[in-house]
C-alpha cells in the first residue's frame, strides 16, 4: 500500500525556533493536556494550540471509532517550529478522500475535513500492523 498525503487548506511559512521534542503518549495520560503544555511551553499562541487539539481530538477519535482501536497509540513530534501528531491503529483500511458528507445535516463524517483545514500538512501512513494517520502545523510566524 502507498502512503496518502492530502492537501491542506491552511498553508504559511514559519521562522519561529524551539526545541525538538518528541513525546509518545501512553493509555491513561491526558493527551490533549500534555500536547498543550508542550505547546505552550514551546510559545505557540492560543490559537495554533486550539487546531492542534481539535485536529488531534479528531484523529484520536477516528482511530477510536472506526478503526475500533481502545487506546490508540500517540507519537507527538515537536521539531523547530513544527508540530507533527501521529495516531496509531490496527486497520490498514486507508481513509477515502475527505469530502463532506451528502446530508447535511449528518451527525458524523466532517473529521478529516476538518483537520484538512486547520493544519498544513495531513495524512496517513500503511505500517504492518494497521496505520498511522497525522497531522503537522506551523507555529504562527
Amino acid at each position: 500500500m502507498k502512503s496518502r498525503e492530502f492537501s491542506s487548506e491552511r498553508a504559511q511559512d514559519s521562522n519561529r525556533a524551539s526545541r525538538d521534542r518528541n513525546l509518545a503518549v501512553c493509555a491513561g495520560e491526558s493527551k490533549i493536556r500534555i500536547l498543550r503544555a508542550m505547546l505552550l511551553s514551546a510559545g505557540w499562541a492560543p490559537d495554533a494550540i486550539a487546531d492542534a487539539e481539535l485536529a488531534f481530538h479528531e484523529l484520536y477519535i477516528n482511530a477510536w471509532q472506526h478503526a475500533g482501536s481502545p487506546a490508540p497509540p500517540v507519537l507527538v513530534s515537536l521539531r523547530s517550529a513544527v508540530l507533527r501528531v501521529s495516531v496509531c491503529d490496527d486497520c490498514p483500511d486507508l481513509p477515502p478522500e475527505p469530502r463532506l458528507p451528502a446530508d447535511p445535516y449528518a451527525v458524523s463524517g466532517r473529521g478529516l475535513h476538518l483537520v484538512r483545514a486547520l493544519t498544513h500538512r495531513f495524512g496517513v501512513d500503511p505500517v504492518k500492523t494497521g496505520k498511522v494517520t497525522w497531522f503537522e502545523l506551523d507555529a504562527a510566524a
